[in-house]
């Protein structure tokens, strides 16, 4: 997405009443600045965000229990 198409996304969905439409700003905002897939955001626990140095700091752990990828067959 453009940056011209996530700015009029987030201006129309701030001046929005609905409330689910805060949600959306929200999650839109966050995905942008992480620059993140929707799927890490959607993921996301509160417990790995931290402050640091006046910013907000956000941590994906990713863990691979089969590491030498056994069972793993797609069909």
């Amino acid at each position: 997405m453009s940056y011209e198409v996530y700015k009029h996304l987030c201006k129309s969905l701030s001046k929005s009443d609905a409330v689910e439409d805060g949600f959306y700003h929200l999650f839109l905002v966050i995905e942008w600045n992480l620059m993140a897939r929707s799927e890490n955001c959607i993921q996301m626990c509160l417990t790995p965000i931290q402050w640091r140095n006046g910013s907000l700091v956000f941590f994906f752990e990713k863990t691979k229990r089969n590491q030498e990828g056994d069972g793993n067959h797609h069909t």
